[in-house]
């Protein structure tokens, strides 16, 4: 039997549909509503999904914040099965909804959604990218799923995935030369390898051979670069881009991952001035592929000033040994870097290993046309003419 709470849920996102009432939304998740209901950073979703929440008293004592704020404190489970009420999220356009049913026969779901730019009902059955959080907890329905502890490997099953339905990877440099890595045994328990491709403008030299040997397996792939504070961006984003363009980076594998962490032997000080050009480079690749992720841990963020642009990418965090990781600013993760260990049978020497609850991969991408430049073309002609004349004379 459906919890009547849900229903309510459903019920109230359903009598919103239409422009909405935004200033509602902010003040029943304790913002006080701006004179342009749309500045608050521009987004609205989460707070219109909280509002749904609490219009059929769930949640009323949780506040709104940018991301996945409202639901990582509270330690609310991934769904495979999303229920009436529940949340879902997309990481393609880090945009919230409430579910309204999912038919589990076709793959169908049918959600509420607020910013798209009115409250919309709409109808998905292509789910990639999306992740569901189950509301049950709030409704005392359900225990806070079990993540890896310390010394611990995710369960896995067929396919990489465990019993929570985690996808598990490994990331690899040339630390960890390929000769030593048996990958039809890392296939059997792993689903991705991430490889760094450069260190600041140097190319990996083993990035095109652990490459090679994963896509021989079937694993999903992706690439990682090195941020270096003391390089140029444009020499860091070239060597990058002839990395890649070896092994035919592009759709199908993992968005490309700037690596921003403490270097202070060779970068010097981490300051955030030092390291805001990172996002040059995070920005560059969004507009090149379609998407982009930020590699981090949250001591770097805060050294850098947890600035907002952490945020608008995709979030890879490492934060080892606990049951949930810290990430800056409370935002959503994509990828979570857990552990350090040594899989038996894959590697004598000790692997980053990962999780993920959905692989955000590349999809085929126009990037945007360059702009173009304001031109006095009458007078550029006139000039031609002169010229001519001058020459002919």
């Amino acid at each position: 039997m459906t919890d009547p709470r849900r229903t309510a849920i459903v019920q109230y996102a359903l009598s919103q549909v239409g422009p909405g009432d935004i200033p509602a939304y902010w003040a029943s998740c304790g913002i006080s509503p701006a004179p342009d209901p749309h500045s608050k950073s521009g987004q609205w979703c989460g707070a219109f999904a909280l509002a749904c929440l609490h219009a059929a008293l769930v949640a009323t004592d949780v506040v709104w914040k940018v991301g996945l704020g409202f639901i990582y404190p509270q330690h609310l489970s991934v769904t495979k099965s999303p229920q009436p009420g529940d949340i879902l999220y997309s990481s393609h356009y880090q945009h919230h909804g409430v579910v309204e049913s999912f038919d589990h026969a076709t793959g169908t779901l049918t959600s509420i959604e607020g910013n798209t730019p009115s409250v919309a009902r709409k109808v998905h059955t292509d789910l990639t990218g999306f992740t569901f959080y189950s509301i049950g907890k709030f409704l005392g329905e359900v225990e806070t799923p079990h993540f890896p502890g310390p010394g611990e490997v995710p369960p896995v099953g067929a396919g990489g995935s465990d019993v929570q339905g985690l996808l598990c990877g490994v990331d690899v440099s040339h630390h960890n030369p390929p000769g030593s890595i048996n990958y039809a045994a890392l296939a059997k328990t792993r689903r991705f390898l991430i490889v760094r491709a450069t260190y600041g403008s140097q190319i990996d030299e083993t990035f095109t051979a652990h490459v090679q040997r994963a896509q021989d397996v079937g694993l999903v792939i992706g690439a990682y670069a090195f941020f270096r504070a003391s390089q140029p961006v444009a020499d860091q984003l070239d060597a990058f881009a002839s990395a890649v363009g070896v092994v035919g980076m592009g759709p199908g594998w993992l968005p490309p991952a700037l690596d921003v962490e403490a270097n202070q032997q060779y970068d010097g000080p981490v300051t955030t001035d030092r390291y805001a050009p990172a996002e040059q480079v995070l920005r560059a690749w969004r507009e090149q592929y379609g998407a982009a992720m930020v590699y981090t841990n949250i001591s770097t963020a805060s050294e850098i000033g947890n600035p907002t642009w952490l945020s608008d990418y995709l979030l890879w965090i490492a934060h080892f040994d606990v049951q949930h990781p810290t990430t800056p600013r409370g935002a959503p993760w994509t990828l979570w870097q857990h552990h350090v260990g040594v899989l038996p049978g894959v590697s004598p020497g000790p692997l980053d290993q990962d999780v993920a609850h959905v692989l955000p991969l590349l999809k085929e991408h126009d990037p945007a046309a360059p702009l173009l430049l304001a031109v006095d073309w009458d007078s550029l002609r006139a000039d031609r003419d002169a010229l001519i004349k001058e020459q002919d004379a």
